[in-house]
């Protein structure tokens, strides 16, 4: 982005798409920023700089949905400021994004989502690492605050010396009672230190006495798909009880004509003798 000086970018944004699921190979990890994102971010670094020269003085911002791993490193060793309520469920592998963000040094702040209880940012390497504050209304959390969105603000700014323009920046959240919050103060709290990245199947929790980690319409949907599992079971169920009670009434009375008086059974043959020849004669 161009800021008066169309010459030389005062404001560049970077959008990188994270995907869902799957990362490097890995197809039980959440998604991360792939081997070839990163290749094309080089490159388009490299253009800038070939074009625009040094860009010490263009802001450069980072987008994506899944956070990076360091995040996590950043909560464990680095001063926090915002909220933590539940673990970075960061990709399985580190694909060395930000390894890349430190040798391009242009990117200085990285904006990600994902985890709907956590809203907390702070710095990394120099660099500026944030979540943003769950929006809408749908899935699961926050539970400690209201929902909102993290506010991106951008000034112009040109330095009287040099005559160049460059970008301020500036970010605060707006909660869903238009409070606004601003960043606190950073500290450490490696008390609660996460060790590894937050497994995708941990990722959802059930249980019939509170559902946590799962929004409304999803509490009512698995309730009902357990109400009808369970009736299915219980028909199926009762029908095979009543089969095999029909059938073993019918093994009893095979067992007590078996067993009829022998004297009776002698009777049953002469009447079927007689039966026959009378047939015979007519």
């Amino acid at each position: 982005m161009c800021i008066r000086d169309r010459s030389h970018p005062a404001l560049n944004l970077w959008m990188f798409d994270t995907q869902g699921k799957g990362c490097a190979g890995n197809q039980d990890s959440f998604g991360c920023i792939q081997n070839d994102q990163i290749s094309w971010y080089e490159q388009k670094s490299a253009e800038i700089k070939q074009k625009h020269g040094d860009s010490s003085d263009t802001t450069h911002v980072a987008f994506m949905h899944i956070p990076l791993e360091e995040y996590m490193y950043m909560w464990n060793e680095k001063p926090v400021y915002g909220n933590k309520g539940e673990d970075v469920a960061c990709p399985q592998v580190n694909t060395g994004f930000m390894s890349a963000v430190l040798n391009q040094k242009n990117i200085k702040a990285v904006f990600a989502g994902h985890d709907h209880n956590n809203d907390f940012g702070g710095f990394y390497e120099g660099v500026e690492l944030v979540y943003g504050r769950k929006t809408g209304f749908g899935g699961y959390g926050p539970d400690d605050f209201n929902n909102g969105a993290r506010v991106l603000k951008f000034k112009e700014v040109k330095d009287p010396k040099t005559n160049k323009i460059h970008v301020e920046s500036d970010h605060f959240i707006v909660d869903s009672e238009g409070k606004t919050i601003q960043k606190q103060s950073a500290s450490i709290r490696n008390n609660l230190k996460q060790e590894v990245c937050k497994f995708p199947s941990s990722t959802k929790t059930f249980s019939l006495g509170g559902l946590s980690e799962v929004g409304d319409s999803s509490k009512i949907a698995l309730i009902i798909i357990f109400i009808i599992a369970g009736a299915i079971f219980w028909y199926f169920y009762r029908r095979r009880q009543n089969k095999h009670g029909q059938e073993g009434l019918k093994l009893i009375e095979i067992r007590r004509i078996n067993k009829k008086p022998e004297n009776q059974l002698q009777s049953n043959q002469n009447n079927q003798h007689q039966i026959d020849l009378s047939l015979i004669h007519i």
